[in-house]
């Protein structure tokens, strides 16, 4: 039989934990590793009441590079205490917690690189960035700074692309989360 071997350079140091300490690399775990595209020069929406009970709303800089702001979501979405409704507050995944690592890749593509028509970004785009984790057993998470997306999220075998509009977080996490653990659900189980 023939077979064919390609090696690529690898950059494990732009492989952060997410959870600082959380990942056991001996373990037999599912390594589940967020990449993004976008989140330069984040914006965030801030409301507030006046004494009429009028809702004035404005956008403000977060001063949060788009590393900090992938960790947020990622964090988020995994919720390692389980009170946020991400993913391990939900079962099967709650009581299985210690069977998944939880990673991002440091560097994050720009939106201009993810030109798919329905605004999500293709895999030849985030896939070779998620290979700079060098773990078996891996799925991966594109989170992408698009509010215009066509379609919000996607699944397909071991990975999850989704759309989150970072400027409306606070007031969206909670469909955000959802649609995550949907997606996540689907691309685990491999329902693609």
């Amino acid at each position: 039989q023939n077979f064919t071997l390609s090696f690529r350079n690898v950059n494990a140091s732009m492989c952060g934990e997410l959870i600082k300490g959380r990942n056991r690399l001996l373990s037999n775990r599912a390594n589940i590793i967020f990449v993004g595209s976008g989140y330069e020069n984040t914006l965030m929406r801030v409301c507030s009441q006046n004494h009429e009970g009028e809702t004035n709303c404005y956008e403000k800089p977060t001063n949060k590079t788009s590393e900090e702001v992938l960790k947020l979501i990622g964090t988020a979405f995994v919720d390692i205490k389980g009170k946020n409704y991400g993913l391990l507050s939900v079962e099967p995944f709650k009581d299985n917690k210690n069977k998944f690592n939880f990673w991002y890749v440091k560097k994050l593509t720009s939106l201009d690189e993810c030109n798919d028509l329905d605004g999500l970004c293709p895999g030849s785009v985030y896939m070779p960035l998620a290979e700079n984790c060098p773990y078996g057993n891996k799925y991966v998470v594109s989170v992408v700074d698009n509010p215009h997306s066509t379609e919000p999220a996607e699944a397909g075998e071991r990975m999850v692309n989704i759309a989150v509009d970072f400027k409306i977080w606070d007031s969206s996490f909670s469909s955000y989360s959802k649609m995550f653990i949907h997606e996540f659900g689907h691309a685990f189980a491999r329902l693609g």
